[in-house]
């Protein structure tokens, strides 16, 4: 499964991201990409708990806002750890829309 947060990072690596962050040592790049799976994966779950709860009003846009901004803030990174950050952050909050 393909999803568009995997596809803009692989080609944002292909423009120069790798070399500017360093994600071409070693399995770095492995882990920016499977942090986003990892976190999502337990997201999930808690996430509809807390759709119920709170009701699809509130919480749907909460979460589409949220990915947003750190959509955006991913244009700012400038080291490794910012990145593995900004995408678990991404794994959150798509983790709670998707299912």
């Amino acid at each position: 499964m393909l999803t568009a947060s995997s596809a803009n990072v692989g080609n944002a690596r292909i423009q120069g991201m790798g070399a500017e962050l360093g994600l071409d040592v070693g399995v770095r790049f492995n882990w920016v990409t499977s942090i986003f799976y990892i976190v999502y994966m337990f997201v999930e779950v808690p996430s509809n708990i807390l759709l119920k709860m709170i009701g699809p009003k509130y919480y749907l846009p909460l979460l589409v806002v949220g990915f947003g901004v750190v959509s955006m803030c991913s244009a700012f990174v400038t080291s490794f750890a910012g990145l593995l950050t900004a995408r678990a952050f991404l794994g959150i909050f798509e983790g709670g829309v998707m299912p």
